[in-house]
């Protein structure tokens, strides 16, 4: 079998990529600071600390209230993006199997399990999640637990995410990789998807 395995975060779900742009939406100002560059963040993700040291950790760094943190924490997701069902039925027609392998972490997994909230995540043929286990991407640990849990590798596996490191590791062990744009995630997508079927 054939699978087509997508990031989550900026591939088929919409998220705020800055901790100053979650500062914003909570009226918190704060200086310019991309997610994919904080540490305390890598560390929970990769199953390095737990959720209570994680937010302990997080509302020191930002100086938020700790009260707060879980919605800091939180306001990362806004939601699936629209067209992400229609492009996943046309993938499955197609005769592939659909996972996801996402740099993640408990609190957000456990909302994008909820058919109710995130219904095209939740239903996908495979789910790999960082923080299960316990390795980030590009880290080759986490590609052969993708390879484990589809049962296949090389071009057997088309893998598509917004993150550069962790598509050129892809291609390293043979995968098909690209990488999209967050600003146009599902046309990207579909296009890959018109390369790949060609």
């Amino acid at each position: 079998m054939r699978w087509l395995i997508l990031d989550l975060g900026g591939v088929m779900v919409r998220i705020r990529h800055r901790w100053d742009e979650i500062g914003a939406t909570m009226g918190i100002e704060l200086p310019e600071s991309p997610l994919a560059t904080c540490e305390v963040l890598r560390r929970f993700q990769g199953a390095e600390t737990g959720e209570e040291t994680y937010l302990r950790e997080l509302a020191a760094h930002y100086g938020i209230p700790s009260d707060r943190a879980t919605e800091f924490h939180q306001r990362i997701l806004i939601g699936e993006y629209p067209g992400i069902a229609e492009f996943i039925q046309r993938v499955r027609k197609s005769g592939f199997g659909v996972g996801c392998f996402s740099n993640t972490n408990a609190p957000h997994w456990r909302q994008m399990s909820d058919p109710a909230l995130y219904p095209t995540v939740a239903n996908l043929d495979i789910r790999v999640a960082s923080h299960e286990i316990g390795a980030n991407k590009p880290e080759p640990a986490a590609y052969e637990s993708v390879e484990r849990a589809t049962k296949a590798s090389g071009k057997q596996i088309v893998f598509v995410d917004d993150s550069l490191p962790n598509v050129e590791a892809a291609r390293e062990r043979g995968w098909q990789a690209y990488h999209i744009r967050p600003q146009q995630a599902v046309s990207d997508l579909n296009s890959v998807w018109d390369w790949v079927t060609r």
